[in-house]
């Protein structure tokens, strides 16, 4: 897999994984 692919999967995964915390934390009643 070549550098600029693999920067872009971890880009995706980071947006994802925020974009879940973020879903997460609206869900949870403070």
């Amino acid at each position: 897999m070549s550098k600029r692919k693999f920067l872009d999967v971890e880009k995706q995964k980071q947006r994802f994984s925020i974009r879940k915390l973020t879903i997460g934390a609206a869900s949870v009643p403070v």
